[in-house]
């Protein structure tokens, strides 16, 4: 009994240090990104640097200077490594400037189009300009307030993001929300596979952007953690059947309608029968894990995906993004938290364990 006491003693000690852990270094990234030189480095590279496309004179200068930078900052060990890179040139630059403006007369201004924009005809675009913040604001202009002019949306990023694509997938939805080429290939989802695409676009399975690759299907059901080192227990995927699968650029529908754009940039099989070994500890077709995972297509899709729409259901309004569910966090001050998840309302089995797993764990809230 002593030993398990102070096992015990010594786990809950530990987890009480990791939270600890995790929450100074969450400390120093806010403080580093918040009041360091972070953006300030940032502007150097976009602006003084310019576009860096892979193989160019840019490229190899932003290489230099990072190398600069970091071997400044006093680090044990900064070094480069010769890679070999595909070359890219660029193709005729974007233009754009305002006209006759009150306040600052004419002005060419520096812009860029994202990939798969609808492109502006060879004669370009003039017209007026009206400001937005969120598409709540565009609604409320009107089709008559909108009309023949160019909307601009005035969204700024969130200085504390630092997981890739986090910060880019929040403007994706304008991207996407005009007229999407017909040429572009769709692809319809179930509706698991529709959550899916919701959960990562909108945080909810932060860190991941899109549909697991190969590496990381491997790396979760021998070691429940993906590639980079993140804790992940099951795989998230998209599997198809078939020789003739898209590539490149795709169109998400749900019940025919666009919901989201994935980016395909792997297609893989693997042995499912070992995969799902793994992941259910048998192969058992009573198994309704198994049953399931053993019936869906041979091959997997991957690569990162960008909401458009949510899938309408009853009870969102009640719902909270992963952002604001961390707003809600910090407004309570908690940094460790216990979460729950039920498929059904909860009954009193899970009122009593709920309890039981906020005092077991000592964590803040539940």
């Amino acid at each position: 009994m002593k030993m398990f006491l102070f096992t015990a003693l010594g786990c809950a000690l530990s987890f009480v240090s990791l939270a600890q852990d995790e929450t100074n270094i969450r400390k120093i990234f806010d403080e580093s990104l918040s009041n360091g030189a972070s953006y300030e480095n940032l502007t150097h590279l976009c602006k003084d640097i310019g576009h860096r496309l892979s193989g160019s004179e840019n490229a190899e200068k932003a290489v230099e200077w990072g190398f600069e930078v970091l071997s400044g900052m006093g680090l044990d060990k900064v070094y480069k490594q010769e890679v070999m890179v595909p070359h890219w040139v660029r193709g005729n630059i974007e233009e754009a400037t305002i006209e006759n403006s009150a306040r600052i007369g004419t002005k060419p201004m520096k812009i860029f189009a994202l990939g798969g924009s609808e492109g502006t005809p060879k004669t370009g675009i003039r017209a007026n300009v009206v400001m937005v913040n969120n598409f709540e604001e565009l609604e409320q202009l009107g089709e008559e307030g909108v009309t023949g002019k160019i909307v601009f949306y005035n969204r700024p990023m969130d200085e504390k993001l630092i997981n890739t694509f986090a910060a880019y997938g929040g403007c994706v939805d304008q991207r996407w929300k005009g007229e999407i080429p017909e040429d572009i290939p769709r692809l319809e989802l179930s509706v698991n596979e529709a959550m899916d695409v919701e959960q990562i676009a909108l945080g909810g399975y932060s860190p991941l952007r899109g549909f697991m690759s190969k590496g990381d299907l491997d790396s979760v059901t021998r070691a429940y953690q993906l590639q980079d080192g993140f804790a992940w227990p099951l795989p998230i995927l998209l599997r198809r059947s078939g020789s003739k699968l898209p590539t490149g650029e795709v169109v998400l529908t749900f019940d025919g309608e666009p919901i989201g754009v994935m980016e395909i940039e792997e297609q893989y099989t693997t042995d499912w029968q070992l995969a799902a070994e793994l992941l259910f500890g048998t192969l058992s077709m009573d198994h309704p894990g198994v049953r399931k995972f053993l019936s869906e297509g041979e091959t997997a899709l991957s690569g990162p995906v960008w909401l458009i729409n949510r899938v309408p259901r009853n009870g969102k309004r009640y719902e909270l993004k992963a952002a604001e569910t961390r707003q809600v966090f910090a407004a309570r001050g908690w940094s460790r938290i216990v979460g729950f998840h039920t498929r059904n309302a909860p009954h009193r089995a899970h009122e009593y364990i709920m309890p039981m797993a906020l005092e077991n764990s000592g964590a803040d809230g539940i």
